[in-house]
């Protein structure tokens, strides 16, 4: 059986408890949760049925409840604390096969009170129990029995998901501000398929391969779109790279996930 790809989606949310104590400084305690999700084909958060557990690793302070076992989805987490750090997660899929855990890393920080992120995962020669549970999830394009469909989508989609304008989006999008488009290179990058065309034209390292780590550590330079034409899209560094993406040519699940972006960051109902 070949291996199969999800995206693997964290929703974290954050508040300040009043009623605690403040810590030294004046810092508050918070109360966090972290959810795992899988991104459907539509872009919708499913029950990550997919997994039999999900083993929170969390900064040593936590003290015996540094390391947690969530067996249930969507795998919530609710913690307390002061401090923002680093996280390890390893989800273990259905039937616990051999080799078979996936481990995400997982920033959590306090600077919304609620984010997201996703991440692409492999499942390895699925069998039986686990394969069946992914066929919940599976995108159009993807066979019953697992594989992919021998014949590919056309390059050139002129329809795509109901729920998705795609004369909207490319509108919208260069309304996004310069760290919004960060992210949205970020997503491209971490759910793009075989399918999807990119270009990087870099003089310099502002697209590296890892870049989702450098957008974290503010190595990209500033960042601006330079074009949108016919549905091709061109971001422009100020350290002479460009990237360049067809909008056609991404999957349905990330043209939805670009969409509900947007439109927490621009009014679509005011454009044509």
């Amino acid at each position: 059986m070949p291996d199969i790809k999800r995206t693997v989606k964290l929703v974290t949310t954050q508040h300040v408890m009043p009623e605690e104590p403040y810590m030294e400084g004046g810092i508050p305690t918070r109360q966090w949760t972290v959810a795992i999700y899988l991104v459907g084909p539509d872009g919708d958060n499913l029950d990550a049925r997919c997994y039999e557990k999900a083993t929170y690793h969390l900064h040593e302070s936590f003290g015996p409840r540094q390391k947690q076992i969530i067996k249930s989805p969507p795998f919530l987490i609710k913690e307390k604390g002061w401090g923002e750090f680093d996280m390890t997660i390893i989800l273990t899929p259905v039937g616990a096969p051999k080799g078979g855990d996936q481990t995400i890393q997982h920033d959590l920080n306090f600077q919304q009170e609620q984010y997201e992120s996703t991440h692409s995962v492999t499942f390895r020669n699925p069998k039986d129990q686990l394969l069946q549970v992914l066929k919940e999830s599976a995108p159009a394009n993807e066979a019953v029995n697992g594989a992919t469909s021998a014949s590919k989508p056309e390059k050139k989609r002129q329809k795509t998901n109901k729920n998705v304008d795609m004369e909207k989006l490319a509108e919208a999008l260069p309304q996004l501000a310069e760290d919004d488009l960060l992210q949205v290179v970020q997503m491209v990058h971490d759910n793009k398929t075989e399918d999807t065309y990119t270009k990087n034209d870099v003089e310099s390292e502002s697209f590296p391969s890892h870049i989702c780590h450098d957008i974290h550590r503010g190595q990209e330079g500033n960042l601006s779109l330079l074009c949108l034409s016919m549905m091709r899209l061109t971001i422009k560094s100020d350290l002479d790279g460009e990237f360049h993406v067809d909008l056609y040519t991404l999957p349905d699940q990330l043209i939805k996930m670009l969409w509900d972006f947007c439109e927490k960051k621009v009014d679509m109902n005011s454009l044509a």
